[in-house]
């Protein structure tokens, strides 16, 4: 038997591509990083003519300012690691709920073929629905309330809205 290779060359274009392609990725890149610093710089002046100004019109003193700053700085931070958090906890938890689901329906199916009795009609097919679809859901929302409430209290608290003034009807 002869084993024949065939290579297959790309397309001029292809080609083409390929050579200009590498070299704009490595300038846009190097471009990005210039304009990262840049846009750091003039973030970091404009902060400094802030604090200027106000430092000339007496209203703040620049310590508080940064002390402030810094509160601040560390409540968003908390936010988002705590938002992250519920994230991958979510995550999880849809891992385990599948494989929950998963199991169930595995046993559901084997003692149905199994017995000779229709298990839907059987008063297990309730246990098998309420650990497959109840059991996980009820998880899920304990889940979302246990973690996601102080995060949204927190996000109105630090974003100065009550949650009392949203159902109230004007």
């Amino acid at each position: 038997m002869i084993i024949i290779d065939i290579v297959i060359s790309p397309e001029w274009y292809e080609t083409v591509v390929g050579i200009i392609g590498i070299p704009v990725a490595v300038i846009g890149m190097i471009y990005t990083f210039f304009l990262i610093n840049k846009v750091r710089l003039e973030t970091r002046k404009t902060k400094l003519e802030i604090l200027e100004k106000e430092r000339q019109l007496g209203n703040l003193e620049p310590q508080t300012h940064t002390e402030v700053q810094l509160v601040k700085t560390n409540e968003i931070n908390s936010i988002i690691l705590r938002f992250i958090l519920l994230f991958i906890v979510l995550k999880f938890w849809f891992l385990i709920e599948k494989l929950l689901e998963w199991v169930v329906g595995g046993i559901y199916l084997l003692t149905n073929d199994a017995t000779d009795v229709e298990i839907s009609e059987h008063w297990s097919t309730a246990i098998f629905v309420f650990f497959a679809k109840i059991l996980p859901e009820l998880i899920y929302w304990a889940i979302i309330i246990s973690i996601g409430w102080p995060i949204l209290r927190d996000i109105n608290k630090y974003l100065n809205l009550n949650l009392k003034d949203f159902f109230k009807i004007k």
